[in-house]
């Protein structure tokens, strides 16, 4: 078996299990540099960065199996998981997070 088959495979069973304590469980603190002063619903920030995170963990778990099985396509689909539909989840994800700002939060730009 390809190393990268491993790493893809383990990476979609790292990014499900992530996504289930966040989503399922409800604990966003698991989320780099969350803090629950700028997220006005906690429980919907959690549910979509969480299924989020399961979604690109299931098309990784998807892609991994796809590699294991279809050998001759395991680079292909390696590097089509890491460069194309990791990063578009990742803009997705982060672009849905906008809708938990709370009230009166500008975004990240800092106030003297």
């Amino acid at each position: 078996m390809e190393p990268l088959t491993i790493i893809t495979f383990l990476a979609g069973v790292g990014l499900l299990l992530w996504g289930y304590l966040v989503g399922i469980e409800k604990t966003p603190d698991l989320i780099p540099g969350y803090c629950s002063a700028k997220v006005a619903d906690s429980a919907g920030f959690s549910r979509w960065t969480g299924y989020n995170l399961m979604a690109t963990g299931t098309l990784g778990l998807i892609d991994g199996l796809f590699q294991y099985f279809v050998p001759a396509t395991h680079v292909v689909m390696g590097v089509a998981y890491f460069a194309v539909i990791v990063p578009i989840m990742t803009v997705k994800t982060f672009r849905g997070m906008r809708r938990f700002r709370a009230v009166g939060y500008s975004g990240g730009q800092r106030t003297r």
